[in-house]
């Protein structure tokens, strides 16, 4: 049901605003059908793959885990200085670019130089992420954008534990 909730709320828009922020991972699932929205994916989700396949590619995957945790830093501090919108913007413009510029180029260079196998895990990591490379950095384009969903993700959490943990509660068996 991930885009059909997604429809019903771009439906209720006027149609004078501008186009909204969707934040979500990579999957085409998640793409209202019938409005157009401005895809933000996630850099969490991003990290993660990484992260998983860090004992078999440590020193590669030590490199991304390190430029994604630099742009991490630089949101941290707009944060904490309390910064608008288009601050923000335009201090990760000058702060997290390097990082992100950095990995493109090595991911690039991996991938279209045949330093990286397209079907291994490290593989298949950066093509998943240069697939969406647009849509991963809005950060630095978009004011506004987020790096991430989490607070979402962790909210809903608490309703699906809930059921799972309700599912057979006070019943006979």
């Amino acid at each position: 049901h991930s885009g059909e909730n997604m429809e019903e709320l771009l439906q209720l828009r006027e149609a004078d605003q501008d186009l909204p922020l969707q934040m979500c991972d990579g999957s085409n699932h998640n793409a209202p059908q019938s409005a157009e929205t401005l895809r933000c994916n996630c850099l969490v989700h991003a990290r993660r793959k990484f992260f998983e396949i860090y004992p078999s590619f440590p020193e590669e995957c030590g490199k991304v885990l390190s430029w994604i945790s630099r742009v991490y830093r630089v949101d941290r501090i707009a944060r904490e200085k309390g910064l608008t919108l288009l601050e923000r913007l335009t201090f990760h413009q000058k702060y997290s670019t390097s990082a992100l510029e950095a990995w493109k180029a090595w991911m690039d260079d991996q991938l279209d130089s045949g330093k990286t196998e397209p079907n291994s895990r490290l593989g298949q990591a950066l093509q998943y992420r240069r697939k969406r490379w647009k849509e991963l950095t809005r950060v630095l384009s978009i004011p506004g954008a987020i790096l991430d969903n989490n607070l979402c993700e962790q909210a809903l959490k608490v309703p699906i534990r809930n059921r799972k943990e309700a599912l057979f509660f006070k019943t006979e068996h």
